[in-house]
């Protein structure tokens, strides 16, 4: 990849810690689910709607789950922060002002969001004169 800004490398970074909070999560709920004889790995493939509730409501109170939960929780909260900082520097870059603002008063629409991340991310930073308009 090409190289990257302080924004894009806390994007990458944060993206990676709400993986590993998700994926921790996961092994949990695969290991209880283990634990009370169930083959899924997911309590979402539980299809009867009674024991899906019974599991999900087990499973929440435990407290390795609760931890698990915080810090998705957190891990979500530092990427909306990190994803906002990086979105307003691809913003920054826009040099037409029409373009600029139209996409400035866009950027709470997800599919806008999605467009920008991506574009940002693709971007060689450091090659990138920063729009002063």
């Amino acid at each position: 990849m090409e190289a990257m800004n302080k924004e894009q490398k806390m994007y990458l970074a944060a993206k990676a810690d709400l993986a590993v909070a998700e994926e921790y999560e996961k092994k949990l709920e695969a290991e209880f689910l283990k634990k009370k004889g169930y083959k899924e790995s997911s309590i979402y493939l539980i299809q009867d709607v009674i024991e899906f509730d019974k599991l999900n409501e087990e499973f929440a109170d435990l407290p390795e789950a609760k931890i698990a939960w915080f810090s998705i929780c957190q891990a979500r909260d530092k990427m909306l922060e990190v994803e906002e900082k990086l979105i307003d520097y691809a913003l920054s870059l826009i040099p037409m002002r029409k373009e600029r603002e139209v996409l400035t008063a866009a950027k709470n629409n997800w599919k806008v969001r999605q467009e920008l991340i991506d574009i940002v991310m693709r971007l060689d930073a450091p090659s990138v004169k920063l729009n002063k308009a």
